[in-house]
């Protein structure tokens, strides 16, 4: 067997010009793209709903980056990068809940530089100006939030930093934006993110009991930025 089919389960023939890549295949998501099989390979898992790819990566930019590089060898061109992150500090029209694209993002992969860092620096990514521009269309305006973002490589420590994210206006963080805008720009690809907010650093951590109006919103959240990847899809 080769490699791309035996770590994504399926041949690169299979693989669509437009790629979702999400670190955590959500059911909610499944349902709104319209995708009915998850075929699972030895590192990630790919479905399909005709118009683009549903890639599951697993969590960690390691896992996101290197599934991005191999899609280079398949006939993928755009990737949207869709999962859930948290906000450094709620309002100006953020919450739980809130669904946000990252305008830039700054690069903290590595566990070790979060042990160690007393800055963040000025060298950040971009994603695609042509996705980014369709995700910030007008009509999703009222939807989707532009953020400034960071990927960091420690769930522990996100809080530890907070103030220095703020000082540096950093609004949300996840761990793989990053590394599938990095590892797209490297392959010549072509990526952007949607991303769905869960917690609050420092306040509303990830891992505690939510609300069951949390639940809601997020469910929501998921699902409304699904059915907005499927219509940017179409256009790509």
């Amino acid at each position: 067997m080769k490699t791309f089919e035996a770590l994504f389960g399926v041949s690169p023939s299979k693989i669509c010009k437009t790629c979702v890549i999400m670190p955590s295949i959500h059911r909610k998501a499944c349902k709104a793209f319209r995708v009915d099989k998850i075929i699972q390979g030895m590192l990630f898992s790919v479905g399909s709903n005709g118009s683009f790819s549903l890639i599951g990566t697993g969590m960690g930019a390691a896992f996101a980056g290197d599934a991005v590089l191999y899609l280079k060898d398949t006939c993928c061109e755009n990737i949207i990068h869709f999962g859930s992150c948290g906000l450094i500090n709620a309002g100006n029209g953020l919450d739980i809940g809130s669904l946000v694209c990252p305008a830039k993002c700054y690069p903290l992969e590595s566990f070790s530089d979060c042990l160690s860092i007393k800055d963040i620096g000025d060298s950040f990514l971009m994603p695609s100006e042509e996705i980014h521009k369709s995700i910030s269309d007008p009509k999703y305006r009222d939807i989707i939030n532009s953020t400034v973002h960071i990927t960091m490589g420690s769930l522990k420590l996100e809080p530890d930093h907070s103030e220095l994210l703020s000082k540096k206006h950093i609004q949300t963080v996840d761990m793989e934006c990053s590394a599938v805008f990095s590892a797209a720009d490297s392959s010549g690809l072509k990526a952007a993110s949607v991303m769905y907010a869960t917690d609050i650093i420092g306040y509303k951590p990830f891992f505690r009991q939510f609300s069951e109006e949390e639940k809601q919103k997020i469910s929501a959240s998921v699902t409304n930025g699904a059915r907005i990847i499927c219509d940017l899809a179409k256009n790509l």
